[in-house]
C-alpha cells in the first residue's frame, strides 16, 4: 500500500491522497519506470519514441518502389513485370517476365537501386514452366540481377523474393 500524504493549500489540509494518484489531472496509474506491463489507449509521442536506442519500424513507413518490363528493360523483357520494393528494412522482389532472349547468366535487371543493396550475396530460386531456376545479387561484384541457369527464350520466370536492406533508415 502507498504512503498517505496530506496535501495542504495555504497551510490548510484540504484532502489525502496516496503517492500514485497525488498529481492533480492525471486519470488512472502513472506507468512505473521498472517492470513489465499493459498500457491501454492510444499514445502521442509528440518528440518520437527509441526502443533499446534505436527508432522502431513504423507502420506507414517510407516505401520505395522501383520496377522492369518491356518499356524500361526490353532487351532482357518480352512481357510482364518485376517490382521491386522496400518496406523499413526489408527489400521485396516478385513478379513474373517473359524472356526476350536466352543465355546463361542472363541479367535480368540491371544498376539496382542503392536502397535495395543487401549486405551479402542473395540467392533466390524463381519458377518456369519446366523447373526451378536461380537468380543471383551479389553487388559487391554486380550491381545486377543474375539468371545462373539457361532459361528459353520466352520462358515465363515467376517468382518472390526477400532480404534485408544493408543500409537501414
Amino acid at each position: 500500500m502507498a504512503d498517505i500524504v496530506q496535501l495542504k493549500e495555504d497551510g490548510v489540509a484540504k484532502y489525502l491522497k496516496t503517492h500514485v494518484n497525488a498529481i492533480d489531472g492525471v486519470d488512472g496509474v502513472l506507468v512505473k519506470a521498472t517492470g513489465n506491463e499493459t498500457i491501454l489507449g492510444t499514445k502521442n509521442f509528440q518528440d518520437g519514441i527509441q526502443v533499446s536506442g534505436k527508432n522502431p519500424v513504423l507502420t506507414k513507413p517510407t516505401l520505395d518502389k522501383a520496377y522492369i518490363d518491356k518499356n524500361n528493360n526490353a532487351s532482357v523483357v518480352a512481357d510482364g513485370a518485376m517490382q521491386l520494393y522496400r518496406r523499413g528494412d526489408t527489400v521485396f522482389l516478385t513478379g513474373s517476365i517473359q524472356l526476350s532472349a536466352s543465355k546463361y547468366n542472363q541479367g535480368l535487371w540491371f544498376d539496382l537501386p542503392a536502397w535495395a543493396a543487401p549486405p551479402e550475396h542473395v540467392r533466390m530460386y524463381f519458377n518456369t514452366s519446366e523447373k526451378m531456376i536461380l537468380l543471383s545479387f551479389n553487388p559487391s561484384k554486380l550491381n545486377n540481377i543474375v539468371c545462373v541457369d539457361q532459361v528459353a527464350k520466352d520462358a515465363w520466370i515467376t517468382g518472390s523474393a526477400c532480404w534485408l536492406a544493408k543500409n537501414p533508415y
